[in-house]
């Protein structure tokens, strides 16, 4: 064995263990006795399941190190998003028309408050996780860093707000310009910090995701993206 295969082995624990930051996240919303992490290899489930009770997009990735890196090798396109259900389904849905990407070679990562992450522990685990994938995945093209308006739960719990109320320093309204301004700068924030660990030859899209219509019976949302520059 050579010194470089521990050291990669290291590599490949530490990013193990950074996906496991984010195994509490179905805790912000109650979901957590009802649902488990999914695969960021595959696309987000239903908005609802089959109680009509609400999923969310949390992926946990696991495997040997051989399987993970084979996949990785097919990924053309990374998306980081929130696991809000309101949002995941439709976000995948655009971003594979947009990319004209098949399933596939497409990597959809959802986590609590997606892109934007003010605890320091997570936003280390994501530098981590995004780090190993962008190494490995030499056929990367294109990276889609995303947050939302209408109150992100995440984002509340870090700001103590009350249960379905909107934090205070994001202004009265949900999906106000106080909230728009106040989420779009914290995604720009994370966005800066993120986007270091990719090749400079990779595009890095910064959306900030807005609720339009929700369609509880169809299990479908309509929203809006707004590119940052």
């Amino acid at each position: 064995m050579t010194d470089m295969e521990p050291r990669r082995d290291e590599e490949f624990e530490n990013f193990l263990q950074s996906w496991k930051i984010f195994s509490g996240d179905l805790s912000l919303v109650g979901a957590e006795d009802r649902l488990k992490p999914q695969d960021p290899f595959s696309p987000p489930d239903d908005a609802m399941d089959i109680d009509g009770e609400h999923t969310y997009h949390l992926t946990i990735m696991e495997g040997g190190k051989p399987e993970i890196i084979a996949k990785l090798k097919q990924i053309k396109v990374l998306a980081l998003t929130c696991m809000d259900w309101r949002f995941a389904n439709s976000y995948y849905d655009h971003i594979q028309e947009e990319s004209a990407r098949s399933q596939d070679e497409i990597l959809f990562v959802g986590v609590g408050g997606g892109a934007v992450q003010l605890p320091e522990e997570r936003q280390e685990a994501l530098l981590n996780i995004l780090g190993f994938i962008s190494r490995n995945a030499p056929e990367l093209e294109k990276v889609y860093l995303s947050g939302h308006t209408h109150r992100c739960g995440a984002v509340a719990h870090w700001l103590h707000a009350e249960k379905g109320e909107l934090p205070k320093e994001l202004g009265p309204q949900k999906g106000g310009v106080v909230e728009i301004e106040k989420m779009g700068d914290m995604l720009k924030a994370g966005t800066e910090k993120l986007k270091a660990v990719f090749r400079p030859e990779v595009l890095v899209e910064s959306d900030l995701l807005s609720l339009d219509r929700i369609d509880e019976r169809g299990r479908k949302t309509t929203i809006t993206l707004n590119r940052l520059p």
